[in-house]
């Protein structure tokens, strides 16, 4: 049944690294992290696009993982998302542990191949650096998080996901959406780096109920060029015009 379930969405996988430009694009790799707070995997794709991993974790029997990226990115934006299937077929109650999903860009790490990692290569992996987005360049960055999650309703689902978009170390967090809820959606602005900036992302669940079935959670984060509005326009002109004055104000003095 697995392989079933997992072989279409592996198709629909594809096709969209295709339309992103295909795998390896540039030399960077993803690593996908999934806990429950006591215990936790670690999973690595030779591609810099596209991260797909079925596995189970604790309470869940089922966990499809899937990440799609544009790294090293595009003029218009870069993009990152994680789209999380979750199935407990445990008849029991009471409340499930919480659970992180965490993706990131890395750089690639020689002669590892995409999979789960285990002892010495779990180690490398885990120590990979994260990989720089070149687009957008300019100095400062537009950064939205956004996260909603669905499960039959006729299940009474609880709990709730929390989307975290970290941006060369800064974090834009999403408000705690119930499941079933809104999607919720948060921003941020961030400094851009001469070498670039990192990306990643961490989805919280917390508080789902014992034997969720069908839960599909949705996460994407994204970076684009921060524009400012005419308003703050205008105040960064005139502080580059003050800046001027000050410098010939200056260069008179000495000259004096």
């Amino acid at each position: 049944m697995l392989r079933r379930v997992v072989l279409p969405i592996l198709a629909a996988v594809l096709v969209s690294a295709a339309v992103l430009g295909g795998a390896n694009r540039a030399s960077a790799a993803i690593r996908v992290t999934i806990s429950d707070g006591t215990t936790d995997k670690v999973f690595y794709s030779t591609s810099s696009q596209v991260a797909l991993f079925a596995t189970d974790l604790g309470a869940f029997d089922f966990v499809l993982e899937t990440t799609l990226t544009n790294f090293p990115g595009q003029a218009s934006g870069g993009v990152l998302s994680q789209t999380i299937n979750l199935s407990d077929l445990s008849s029991g109650s009471g409340t499930l542990p919480t659970f992180t999903f965490t993706s990131a860009v890395i750089e690639d790490v020689a002669g590892i191949s995409t999979g789960e990692v285990t002892g010495a290569q779990r180690t490398q992996v885990e120590g990979s650096a994260l990989a720089r987005f070149t687009l957008p360049a300019d100095a400062f960055l537009s950064v939205s998080s956004n996260v909603g999650a669905t499960a039959p309703s006729s299940q009474s689902p609880t709990g709730t996901v929390q989307h975290n978009t970290t941006v060369n170390g800064v974090t834009v967090s999403t408000l705690p959406v119930p499941i079933n809820g809104a999607l919720v959606e948060a921003s941020g602005a961030v400094p851009n780096t001469p070498s670039g900036y990192t990306l990643s992302s961490e989805v919280v669940l917390s508080g789902a109920n014992a034997g969720i079935s069908g839960l599909a959670i949705n996460a994407s984060s994204g970076v684009s060029a921060l524009t400012p509005e005419p308003g703050s326009a205008i105040v960064w002109a005139l502080g580059g015009l003050g800046l001027a004055l000050v410098g010939v104000n200056r260069r008179r003095f000495s000259r004096r």
